[in-house]
């Protein structure tokens, strides 16, 4: 009976133990025009975060299909968060930001340089960090802007443009582990418990017969 007990402790800790994946689609994204110089940003939104929301978040990348190759020019982006939420609405430069051009927050969620001349089918982005947060609680689920990584610009200018294309069919791809069915999140607490349970199993083992 012993035996039987642990080897289901076991079996549980290593089901808990394996990283699960999940999907989430990008399921809208938008354009934002500079006045005058007709700079652009893109703005992303992804489905909800239910299906991981308080757990172990390992990685997240979120990744979208690019149209072709980037030729003549490099293009180094940053992708950020957004303060204000932009769902049910029809954004502008303006709207409905309290900052033009977007209520961004002030670390950028990740960077990637695209370099002059190559050839990707996919960009890819880690966010482990800005989904980790978000999936917690800390952070509001706004979706996110996509903008030039250089400051003095306002946005992607239309050669840049047309290398990124319209940034739809992408996804958010998110590595994660299932907390224990206590709620118990720290990694350490959780390793104590387990080392109660299979200490209270081995004690009333002793006490048979």
């Amino acid at each position: 009976m012993r035996g039987i007990i642990a080897a289901a402790i076991l079996l549980i800790g290593t089901a808990a133990a394996q990283a699960l994946e999940e999907r989430i689609p990008i399921v809208r994204a938008a354009v934002l025009e500079a006045p005058r110089s007709g700079e652009t940003r893109f703005l992303l939104d992804i489905g909800s975060l239910d299906a991981v929301r308080n757990e172990r978040i390992l990685s997240a990348r979120m990744r979208i299909p690019l149209p072709g190759r980037i030729a003549g020019q490099e293009v180094p982006l940053e992708l950020y968060g957004l303060t204000t939420s932009w769902r049910g609405t029809v954004p502008t430069w303006t709207s409905p930001w309290t900052r033009p051009g977007g209520d961004l927050d002030p670390a950028p969620a990740a960077y990637r340089g695209l370099e002059e001349g190559g050839r990707l089918t996919t960009l890819e982005l880690d966010v482990t960090h800005i989904i980790r947060a978000m999936a917690e609680g800390e952070l509001a689920e706004n979706g996110f802007m996509l903008v030039p990584a250089d400051a003095g610009r306002k946005g992607f200018d239309d050669g840049e443009r047309g290398i990124l294309g319209a940034l739809t069919g992408g996804e958010l791809v998110i590595s994660y582990r299932k907390l224990s069915a206590h709620g118990i999140r720290d990694g350490g607490r959780e390793r104590m418990e387990r080392k109660r349970s299979a200490a209270a199993v081995e004690g009333s083992g002793r006490g048979e017969g």
